[in-house]
């Protein structure tokens, strides 16, 4: 088993906070809020030749009655770096990443280091963007976002879960 112990389960967790950046723009009173869902990667399996994806999502509302277009980022979060994300669980790390699509190749980030941001305009519908404008003015755009963990990792999974913590910031 190239020297990796047994498969042990790990629940992997990403917990995002949101923050929002709020640039001028002409619309008048709209309101808005930002929520991010937690990437749960499920079980690590260490001995595995196939790398682990999960799925989380960042939901912005609005009430006001404007289609806002709105960029979203994220920050490296523990790691300092795009290139390659980390959670830990106690001294052990895993490695991972966040992406702008399904296809997992471009690295969702803030848009510097090699990193993209992503795009949406709340109230409408996109590319991995779900917009809504149900009755009373307020409007949801829900942003997937995409992770992957590397395969064949080293780790034991013996201090429990494996935690990041990221930023998403979103600009109007």
């Amino acid at each position: 088993m190239n020297g990796m112990s047994a498969p042990k389960a790990l629940l992997l967790l990403l917990a995002l906070g949101a923050a929002c950046l709020f640039a001028p723009r002409a619309f008048a009173a709209d309101a808005c809020s930002v929520a991010a869902s937690v990437v749960d990667f499920g079980t690590y399996d260490p001995t595995s030749s196939t790398p682990l994806d999960g799925q989380g999502s960042v939901t912005i509302t609005c009430t006001g009655g404007n289609n806002l277009p709105v960029a979203i980022g994220v920050t490296t979060g523990g790691s300092n770096s795009f290139a390659q994300r980390r959670m830990t669980s106690g001294a052990e790390i895993l490695n991972y990443n966040l992406y702008t699509s399904s296809a997992r190749s471009t690295i969702l980030g803030t848009g510097t280091g090699g990193s993209s941001t992503v795009n949406c305009t709340v109230g409408q519908s996109s590319t991995d963007c779900v917009g809504s404008n149900p009755s009373g003015g307020t409007r949801v755009a829900v942003r997937t976002l995409y992770g992957r963990v590397t395969e064949l990792q080293n780790v034991t999974g013996a201090g429990g879960q494996f935690t990041d913590t990221l930023t998403v910031n979103v600009t109007f």
